[in-house]
């Protein structure tokens, strides 16, 4: 948990069977986690959750197994997360989320498994996501969705 400025690094380490809430939580300007080759598992709601203008580093992550919502999800103007090369699968709703004007930057990563909706999703007026050499699949609906005057874009993906 990074709050009111705080960091969290988590480098080769396991977070699970979060009972409660959220694997990493990072909230407010200045907070930030950098996870690399971590796996993040077993969560009730949510794996990786950024909000209220945090920031998010993913390297060579596995954020898995959710519950109750999403995998990783960046919420709020000003927050921002960082997915490169990681796995995001089996979560029970969207597997990454990125809504109310924050931004998602995904790069090589795999994102499967969704259990009621989709894989990638952008919600609301300002929010963006930028996907590039991505492998989204087997999900219970959409691979992509943008919505709400939301920008997605998207290269060399699949």
């Amino acid at each position: 948990f990074a709050t009111e400025g705080g960091c969290v690094e988590l480098v080769d380490c396991t977070v699970k069977n979060c009972k409660e809430l959220y694997g990493v939580y990072v909230k407010g300007k200045d907070s930030s986690a950098m996870l690399q080759r971590t796996t993040v598992m077993s969560c009730q709601e949510i794996g990786v959750f950024v909000s209220e203008g945090g920031t998010g580093l993913l390297t060579e992550c596995e954020v898995r197994e959710v519950s109750m919502y999403h995998g990783v999800y960046t919420k709020g103007r000003g927050s921002s997360t960082e997915i490169r090369d990681c796995f995001v699968h089996d979560c029970q709703t969207s597997c990454v989320v990125v809504s109310d004007a924050a931004k998602t930057e995904l790069v090589n990563c795999d994102v499967y498994g969704s259990q009621r909706l989709h894989g990638v999703e952008v919600t609301g007026e300002a929010s963006r996501v930028v996907a590039e050499k991505c492998r989204v699949y087997d999900c219970y609906q959409a691979s992509f969705v943008a919505a709400q005057a939301a920008s997605l874009t998207l290269d060399g993906c699949e």
